[in-house]
């Protein structure tokens, strides 16, 4: 395993393991701390505050002058928040009014189009520590129906939710999807896979981070990146489609390629499952080339 590869999977490992148990911020390990893996019980995915509570703020270290690693880790692990949940705020049950002075701590500047009272769109851009997003901050969509927040997408976080640690989070899902092209403007095609949850309110799409062309005839893609998270309210199942149409993706809008896993790989959903929670698997899949077009 590569080093940075390691490192982000020590983060997650940290992540995950804390999530259940938080105490304080005082009480973080230091970010790198070697973490042994272990997957938390499902039963925890369906603990959800009571429709009176429905927006507690989260109290980390992180503030506009400390963003430093350990305090990433605080807001990121709130106590008693697991997905779709996410920083306290719940899709389908958090009030937009509530919400949106907590993430103006961070962003003084959200911008939204729409209105709150049919349908809002915000647009919030975290600035956090560069070892944690390419662009130096998190970036955070979310959809307002009536006054409640309904949806969130979750962009540009690294170290956050690798592959073997959403598995081991969340359970086998319900279904895969596997994108690529046969080629791709001259260089090795990349290759995303699509993990749904319905019931649970979550679509995590892992982009490919290296690619290669193996014998002229299969395309290997690998995932040592974290997701883009796409969050909605637990219990309101959305099939695939549904659920990349409300998040506004292209797959179908501009006809890109687009099969289950089965069809592309050969591989079941619970051989997916059963092999890539295990994080000393590597993290790649293979799709014979034939079965796509170019762009």
């Amino acid at each position: 395993m590569k080093g940075k590869e390691l490192i982000g999977y020590l983060i997650l490992a940290l992540l995950l393991t804390r999530c259940s148990n938080w105490t304080s911020p005082a009480s973080s390990p230091p970010l790198g701390t070697n973490i042994t893996h272990t997957p938390l019980p499902l039963t925890g995915m369906s603990t959800m505050p009571s429709p009176s509570q429905t927006f507690v703020p989260p109290t980390p270290s992180f503030t506009t002058e400390n963003r430093t690693p350990t305090s990433v880790l605080d807001l990121m692990y709130t106590e008693g928040c697991t997905l779709p949940c996410w920083w306290g705020i719940i899709p389908g049950q958090s009030v937009w009014n509530d919400v949106y002075p907590f993430l103006s701590q961070y962003d003084s500047d959200i911008h939204t189009t729409g209105n709150v009272q049919s349908v809002l769109y915000a647009y919030v851009r975290i600035p956090i520590p560069e070892e944690f997003s390419k662009v130096g901050e998190i970036r955070i969509n979310v959809t307002v129906s009536n006054g409640m927040v309904s949806d969130l997408a979750i962009i540009e976080i690294i170290g956050f939710y690798d592959l073997p640690s959403v598995l081991s989070l969340l359970g086998q899902p319900n279904e895969i999807y596997i994108h690529t092209y046969s080629s791709y403007l001259g260089i090795d095609p990349p290759l995303d896979v699509l993990l749904l949850y319905k019931d649970q309110g979550i679509l995590a799409l892992y982009p490919s981070s290296e690619e290669d062309i193996i014998d002229d005839t299969i395309i290997r893609g690998c995932f040592s990146t974290s997701p883009i998270l796409y969050l909605w309210a637990s219990g309101n199942p959305k099939t695939f489609r549904d659920g990349v149409d409300t998040f506004g993706l292209d797959y179908y809008k501009w006809d890109k390629p687009i099969m289950p896993l089965e069809e592309a790989t050969g591989m079941t959903v619970e051989t997916f499952y059963e092999t890539y929670r295990d994080p000393a698997n590597d993290p790649c899949i293979e799709t014979p080339r034939d079965l796509w077009p170019d762009p």
